[in-house]
């Protein structure tokens, strides 16, 4: 027995060095962004990339402990590293965090092992939830079905008492990202494609977006899906916002245009290629119809590219987002910059492919983009951002896209 509780001790020991060197890591990483340049920045970030790979090297040490959910949540921390210094370890982490939840009968959710204990039942289901993010953003950007499903994890014993914050919000949306996986992308599906009549897909098209925007509008730092969807009405709830809830209303903000770019810009390449590479047998019916789908994806893409510029655009001359990290960015506008180089590609591209209409609504916002450039050259940060655009060009070949348009 005494050898028994001394290997439990040495267990515990392990986790909590583990899980301490995590929060360090992580908060060292956080003062790394927030701070502003300093003579002593550059020694700073050598420290912070020092501790984050340190705390990165741990998983091998504790990944063949006993499961627990402080195991558990000591996984989670080096998922959040991984994603901040070496995204490579991702899927490791998350598959190993899966399997722990699992081993502790916290998937499904509302029978945990006896090594929960009632009192701890509260962090467990916060862990899961942070888990089910965590994993299923990842297999999606991946191209790969979740390991997790939101249908097995329940909210609480008590569901009814819940309050929705941003973490289940988060949760919900990538529900939902899941399930429109699973209707519009799912080798059975694709394998029906052909089957599938336009219209019919335009309604599944309309119904998925209509879905992100009830999502919205629930959202806690909302009022209405207007609210943070459109750019005016979304600036204006920025510019009387505390600035806790202008971080919270940005990451519902990028969250819902990138649900809506991964929903309608893979359609436009396929839609294209079919209606450029049309039988002449074809029915002029089912012509028509492409054109007609692919103009409803361009239309939804393009909006969405629309919001994104004129938001960075106008926030980088905000007073709230003048506070620059060591990396060059304001730390607020961090999450937003992922949008940019897809949203200027699919600008870019209907100036160059559209029709009238389409290039002199399109014009307006590469003057917006050519100002943020000007602004971010200041930061020493334009010249990466087009790096991001050119890579994005070459690698996918977006302009053969909108050819047609």
């Amino acid at each position: 027995m005494a050898i028994i509780e001394q290997s439990r001790q040495s267990t515990a020991q392990v986790l909590n060095m583990t899980f301490a060197q995590a929060v360090l890591a992580i908060g060292s990483h956080t003062c790394l962004m927030r701070g502003t340049r300093v003579p002593s920045s550059n020694v700073v970030a050598r420290d912070t990339r020092q501790r984050l790979s340190a705390a990165l090297r741990c998983f091998h040490s504790i990944r063949s402990l006993p499961d627990g959910l402080l195991k558990l949540q000591v996984l989670l921390l080096l998922v959040i590293i991984s994603g901040l210094w070496d995204q490579s370890m991702t899927g490791e982490l998350v598959t190993a965090a899966v399997q722990c939840a699992r081993n502790l009968r916290l998937i499904p959710s509302g029978r945990p092992d006896v090594q929960v204990p009632t009192a701890q039942f509260g962090l467990a289901e916060r862990a899961v939830l942070f888990l089910y993010y965590s994993e299923a953003s990842h297999a999606m950007h991946h191209g790969m079905p979740p390991l997790m499903d939101r249908q097995w994890i329940t909210l609480s014993r008590n569901s009814g008492n819940i309050v929705p914050d941003d973490l289940t919000a988060d949760c919900s949306l990538v529900a939902i990202i899941h399930s429109i996986v699973r209707r519009q992308y799912s080798p059975g599906v694709l394998h029906n494609y052909v089957l599938t009549s336009s219209a019919d897909r335009i309604k599944q098209l309309d119904a998925n977006e209509e879905q992100l925007k009830k999502w919205l509008a629930s959202h806690p730092a909302s009022t209405t899906a207007d609210r943070i969807r459109v750019a005016s009405a979304f600036l204006e709830s920025m510019a009387s916002s505390t600035s806790e809830r202008k971080s919270r209303l940005l990451h519902a903000f990028c969250l819902y245009h990138r649900a809506v770019f991964f929903v309608f810009c893979p359609w436009i390449a396929s839609l294209t290629t079919q209606i450029d590479g049309k039988d002449v047998l074809e029915p002029q019916s089912t012509c028509d119809g492409w054109s007609k789908m692919r103009s409803r994806c361009v239309e939804a893409a393009l909006d969405s590219a629309f919001a994104v510029i004129e938001v960075a655009s106008i926030l980088t001359l905000s007073d709230t987002m003048t506070t620059r990290s060591v990396y060059g960015f304001p730390e607020a506008f961090q999450e937003l910059r992922h949008l940019l180089p897809l949203s200027i590609c699919l600008v870019l591209i209907s100036i160059a492919n559209g029709g009238k209409t389409e290039r002199s609504r399109a014009m307006p916002y590469l003057g917006f983009f050519a100002a943020l450039l000007g602004r971010l050259a200041a930061w020493s940060e334009a010249t990466s951002l087009l790096d991001e655009y050119f890579k994005l060009v070459n690698s996918d070949g977006l302009s053969d896209q909108f050819n047609g348009t």
